[in-house]
């Protein structure tokens, strides 16, 4: 059981903001049987908190019907600092070309009108996912207080750069672009640009030691955790 959660970890995490339970519960095993983890606004919980605190890979809103509701929703993602850069996906019953257009002017990524096979909202999935992997959706990175420009190849902490090698630097861009989310170490030799046949694949523990080193010169401590029998995980 532990060892299926923590392969789940290893999933795309969507985050469904849906109040209807027996759409929600469609929308779960969807996402599932496409390979996906869902989760959902728990415990009181309002979607922008949950996104904060999921940090999940895309938000996917089942917008009903055009209301001021979800007007106001797609603004405040795309507003907050912490939620703007998450891909937004609209499935809404309305397919009027006045609502796509308003739905995408307020900074929704895509726009799915229902009907829809689960076969395209799983393509859907993938290009926003492919977005990100390619670093188009998240040129600058940041967690608590590091920086990561990718534009300038500089990592800030604390306000001041710090020096990292080629590999370290890759390897933190990943996490930084999912944190508390585990990379195993061919992902993370995978991200550094590195074949796992022409590299041994423990090197990868070699260059997370120095990353740690880094990350643990300051005041504040950044954990770069050790997931035990998959990899490594920041925060």
């Amino acid at each position: 059981m532990l060892k299926q959660k923590a392969l789940d970890l290893l999933k795309p995490r969507i985050l469904v903001v849906e109040n209807g339970m027996v759409e929600r519960d469609s929308l779960f095993r969807q996402l599932q049987d496409s390979g996906y983890a869902a989760c959902v606004a728990m415990d009181g919980k309002t979607p922008l908190q949950a996104a904060r605190d999921e940090r999940p890979d895309i938000v996917l809103f089942n917008w009903v019907a055009p209301n001021d509701y979800g007007f106001n929703l797609c603004r405040s993602f795309k507003q907050d600092s912490a939620t703007r850069q998450m891909p937004l996906i609209i499935l809404s019953g309305s397919s009027g070309e006045e609502d796509k257009v308003k739905g995408l002017e307020l900074g929704a990524d895509d726009y799915l009108s229902k009907p829809y096979s689960s076969s395209e909202l799983a393509a859907r999935l993938h290009v926003q996912l492919r977005r990100i992997d390619s670093g188009k959706v998240r040129p600058c990175l940041t967690f608590e207080r590091i920086a990561l420009d990718e534009d300038a190849l500089r990592v800030y902490i604390e306000g001041r750069p710090v020096h990292l090698g080629p590999t370290e630097y890759r390897m933190l861009a990943a996490f930084m672009s999912r944190p508390g989310r585990p990379f195993t170490r061919e992902q993370l030799l995978e991200r550094a640009g590195r074949r796992k046949g022409d590299v041994d694949i423990r090197s990868v523990d070699v260059h997370i030691g120095r990353l740690r080193k880094v990350l643990n010169q300051k005041k504040t401590n950044y954990p770069l955790r050790t997931i035990r029998g998959i990899g490594y995980a920041l925060g």
